[in-house]
């Protein structure tokens, strides 16, 4: 139906021909319409929503298009995992919180735990730029000249404080600006003037919201510790160990057995660091994590303290030290921290 709508615009004017980049078949074996959105999205900001206006589980609300079960499923776990729900599925005091901010509920665990950590402002800066799409650009014909311009402020250790260095630059440069400066500014750089300006809306429309929410602002620069804990709350399972198998390097053993890589754009690839979280996992050619950055484990461990689990071996007496000792092995979702 898109493709068939697309034909009827170049022929608005007069007949014609359409041509097609792609085979006939491929055409014909596509589904008639798109699916509705419900049926191809994360449905856990629509589940918190229905608990928090009291309007029951999702399988059991009258949608004209029913959601897809397993997607209710993972929607489910995910806002366990988040402390949203509770194990029977009931709405949290934390949940309630988290249905109260315009944001997708691993973007908004992470603004409520930038609260406890004292670093709201960056995580304001963060979490707009995540919600409003990367400003970047990479023009396959200057795709060189891309990298290296963004390249420039790029942080070794971590991909969201780009973020950071980027807000300021923009804010000074767009204060007091016409239109046209602000957008030579962005293309000078590789940006997108669009999404930069809806980078600050957004920013502006969740100050509000952290506000109403009680989260205090932070004048101090906060540590790259408590920005990266903060960010644990919502990303969590999205961390990696970096693999120990020589043929393939570079690979990340994830939570749940999952395996990727860096994006070949990421500024950690030179170095890539022992531990990693991700605020994207992608599939294309192959799994990769986009927008990483290097944590410890102390800080994962800390971040789901309630995912993790804890087994003990065989207390055993240790002549040497004179006390009975056990190993301590804590993992997330089979991931051996």
């Amino acid at each position: 139906a898109s493709a068939a709508q697309r034909t009827g615009r170049c022929g608005r004017e007069r007949p014609g021909i359409c041509i097609r980049l792609y085979a006939e078949e491929e055409f014909a074996a596509r589904p008639a319409h798109t699916p509705p959105e419900l049926q191809r999205s994360n449905l856990a900001g629509v589940m918190l929503r229905l608990a928090e206006l009291g309007l029951g589980a999702i399988d059991r609300f009258a949608f004209v298009d029913p959601p897809d079960p397993r997607a209710v499923v993972d929607g489910q776990a995910l806002l366990r995992e988040l402390g949203a729900f509770d194990a029977d599925l009931r709405l949290t005091a934390r949940g309630g919180r988290l249905a109260r901010l315009p944001l997708d509920p691993r973007l908004g665990a992470a603004l409520l735990a930038a609260g406890e950590h004292h670093c709201v402002t960056e995580l304001l800066i963060i979490v707009a730029a995540l919600s409003a799409g990367d400003v970047r650009e990479w023009p396959r014909e200057q795709r060189a000249a891309a990298a290296a311009a963004h390249a420039a402020e790029a942080d070794k250790r971590s991909e969201f404080m780009w973020f950071l260095k980027a807000w300021q630059d923009m804010k000074t440069a767009f204060d007091g600006a016409s239109r046209r400066q602000q957008m030579a500014w962005c293309r000078a750089r590789f940006w997108s003037w669009r999404r930069a300006r809806e980078w600050l809306a957004v920013h502006t429309q969740l100050s509000d919201a952290a506000r109403a929410a009680g989260l205090q602002v932070n004048a101090e620069a906060a540590s790259y510790r408590d920005i990266h804990t903060a960010l644990l709350a919502g990303f969590a399972t999205r961390v990696g160990r970096l693999g120990d198998d020589e043929r393939q390097p570079g690979r990340y053993v994830g939570t749940r057995g999952g395996r990727f890589r860096l994006h070949p754009s990421s500024s950690l690839r030179a170095a890539p660091p022992r531990w990693v979280v991700a605020a994207e996992l992608t599939e294309t050619s192959a799994a990769y994590a986009r927008i990483a950055a290097r944590v410890e484990t102390p800080w994962i461990a800390a971040a789901a303290a309630g995912l993790v689990r804890r087994s003990y071996s065989e207390p055993a007496w240790d002549a040497r030290q004179g006390r009975v000792l056990a190993r301590e092995e804590v993992s997330l979702q089979g991931l051996v921290l």
